[in-house]
């Protein structure tokens, strides 16, 4: 993407008001040790450390917030050749072993910007073992005939985390985040060809089943009949009701679309990748604010509580498909610099914490909060921008 001077200036700037808030949470880390986990504080973006207990059922309380911490911190050790933020990142991948066994989507994600990513730093094994395992872990959900990863383990019993969503909820769940946290497949191909599969025929699936709709417009989550394993219905279990449009789903399926056709280059994956960042634009966008609200709707309209990470997630989509196919910078390159614009200007405090973001209308309860999907998917559209072809990613086909 082109970037003007004044523009550059300001994702520079991003980039160091990112550096100073990071400095404050490592200097507040204590020294690793096993048996304790890292937790994202989202009334303020500071983290706590905890002991860790496989029994917590609140995910929020899991400690797979630290994979985002470990991205970030991975990627201003990259960006300012800085020991410090590459030791910081080291201890914080430590804290996230523990993880690598959960049979659920956050594995994925804290498997590719913890230890994945700093295996493409650093080469360490230890790193590459421990994202290998987390693949092994989320790769359980993978439902075989119907071809595509589950909330939970298709032969396992309901988890409680779902109980306490006070929504419906169907035998067997497929749901767009386990597209977006199964990209670290990608990077896991290199290592175990089956995940080239598995991740193909995944994100195939999010268009051959709906979840992906030809129009670009994403759903949330598809139950489906575990006796005849027929699809039920679409539904959402963070939006404003089982039917709303949870606006963070349209960033999952941005994502994960994009990564696709960054590992393969495929038309399919293209179409799929232009059509959701278009429908998003349309018909999330529009005329209205860069940051829309949790679930377009919310009878209270822009009254409702925003969401941050769902901007996040768009212009980083739309800044790496102008990074592969430059022709594509007259269609998204406006937004990405208005969103960044925004998002620094307006949403993100001095210290580069990201607020307004939603976790979503789980129990009732929609309100804004500090979230870490925000606060990694800023950084990392800052850095791809001045770093255009760097992939911390190790997705690249070889």
């Amino acid at each position: 993407m082109k970037l003007s001077p004044e523009f550059r200036r300001t994702l520079e700037d991003g980039m160091d008001r990112m550096a100073t808030g990071a400095k404050t949470i490592v200097s507040s880390l204590p020294e690793f040790r096993p048996g304790i986990y890292l937790d994202l504080n989202s009334d303020d973006g500071s983290y706590r450390v905890q002991d860790y207990r496989g029994d917590v059922a609140v995910r929020e309380q899991r400690g797979f917030t630290a994979g985002f911490l470990a991205g970030k911190l991975w990627m201003l050790s990259d960006f300012f050749s800085d020991e410090s933020f590459r030791r910081a990142a080291s201890d914080v991948t430590r804290y996230c072993e523990v993880l690598a066994g959960e049979t659920e989507a956050d594995v994925g994600f804290v498997s590719h910007y913890g230890p994945a990513m700093g295996y493409e730093i650093t080469g360490e094994e230890w790193m590459k073992e421990q994202a290998l395992k987390g693949c092994d872990s989320l790769g359980e959900t993978f439902h075989p005939t119907l071809g595509v990863l589950m909330v939970w383990p298709p032969n396992g019993p309901t988890p409680d985390f779902v109980d306490q969503v006070p929504r419906r909820a169907n035998d067997w769940e497929a749901y767009i985040d386990s597209a977006a946290s199964a990209s670290v497949f990608w990077w896991a191909r290199r290592f175990a060809p089956r995940y080239e599969e598995l991740i193909r025929t995944e994100q195939e699936s999010m268009t051959r089943l709906g979840l992906i709709q030809a129009d670009g417009r994403v759903y949330h989550l598809l139950g489906f009949d575990a006796s005849t394993s027929a699809p039920v219905e679409f539904h959402t279990a963070q939006g404003w009701n089982d039917y709303s449009r949870w606006t963070r789903a349209q960033g999952w399926g941005m994502n994960s679309t994009v990564f696709a056709y960054e590992a393969t280059g495929e038309e399919q994956f293209l179409e799929a990748a232009t059509k959701t960042c278009d429908y998003f634009l349309a018909e999330m966008i529009g005329d209205g604010d860069v940051v829309p609200p949790y679930d377009l709707d919310d009878p209270r309209g822009t009254e409702a509580p925003r969401d941050t990470c769902t901007t996040a997630l768009a212009i980083n989509a739309m800044a790496r498909l102008i990074h592969e196919r430059p022709d594509l910078e007259a269609q998204y390159g406006a937004f990405v610099e208005r969103g960044i614009s925004e998002l620094l200007e307006h949403h993100t405090t001095a210290e580069g914490v990201v607020l307004h973001g939603c976790w979503g209308n789980m129990t009732g309860d929609a309100a804004e909060r500090v979230m870490p999907y925000g606060n990694i998917y800023l950084i990392e559209t800052l850095y791809r921008l001045l770093r255009p072809g760097r992939d911390l990613w190790g997705i690249r086909p070889t």
